[in-house]
């Protein structure tokens, strides 16, 4: 038993790393979740595997796996990280077939030829069936490219010297992410046309193609990875065009819509 603890533990570890390393974007909860599923198989691993040699090989292969296809994933020049989903997918489908593996190792004579298929079908029936609950992936029910959450890490902050708040965020649809909108003004009083620009040229820092168009500017960058999402976009809006005035508290605030497709 305690092998299994020591094993697991270096596990963790070495999951926890490479996870922030290779897919370190967003919020500490999303991290968190996605270090929690990621070490899910690695557990699974050490409870079948009935030798230390054998636990820690297990723990080495799913490694080099999440390895590999943190490697593979990556976006091309431009592009914005996809959300852990994309790559769970496939890490969870290379884990089952080391599960299987060790199950096999386990099991002997009908056994083996019996309980491995029977446990294939059932896991990969389950795993399919939770991709549209807990993975969402990556299905669309309009037949589209699948959609992803807006975060917030791959546009904010700005520069000091503008001042951003969030409105409630617009959840239109179970299957729909929400749409964020932020106001943003300056905090030395500096005009919406100002604000407008300064933030603009900030998102362009940050790799968005923001142009303008009359009095607006918009931008949209792909989500890539395993599979292909739809695109995130920004807009930058003076108040009066977008949103009701009585929403906004600060003289020369325009807002920040920040939206799938």
């Amino acid at each position: 038993m305690r092998w299994r603890v020591s094993v697991a533990g270096a596990g963790f570890v070495v999951v926890l790393v490479l996870v922030e390393v290779l897919f370190g974007v967003g919020g500490p909860s999303e991290r968190c979740a996605t270090v929690l599923a990621a070490v899910a198989p690695l557990g699974c691993a050490v409870i079948l595997a009935q030798r230390p040699r054998v636990a820690v090989a297990a723990v080495a292969v799913l490694a080099v796996g999440l390895l590999a296809l943190g490697v593979w994933v990556r976006p091309p020049e431009g592009a914005l990280f996809p959300p852990p989903q994309d790559w769970l997918v496939p890490y969870y489908g290379f884990a089952l077939l080391v599960v299987l593996v060790l199950l096999g190792m386990l099991l002997s004579g009908w056994q083996r030829l019996v309980v491995v298929p029977v446990a294939a079908v059932g896991v990969t029936t389950l795993f399919c069936s939770a991709q549209m609950t807990f993975f969402v992936v990556p299905l669309n029910p309009s037949g589209g490219r699948p959609s992803s959450e807006v975060r917030e890490a791959d546009f904010l902050p700005l520069p000091d010297e503008l001042a951003v708040h969030e409105f409630k965020p617009d959840c239109s649809g179970a299957h729909t992410p929400c749409t964020r909108f932020y106001e943003v003004w300056s905090r030395h009083g500096a005009s919406a046309a100002q604000v407008m620009d300064r933030a603009a040229a900030a998102l362009r820092d940050r790799d968005w193609p923001m142009t303008a168009s009359g009095d607006v500017y918009e931008g949209c960058r792909p989500v890539r990875g395993v599979f292909t999402w739809e695109r995130q976009c920004l807009s930058l809006y003076a108040t009066d065009r977008f949103i009701q005035p009585r929403r906004t508290s600060h003289p020369g605030a325009i807002v920040l819509w920040a939206s799938t497709g």
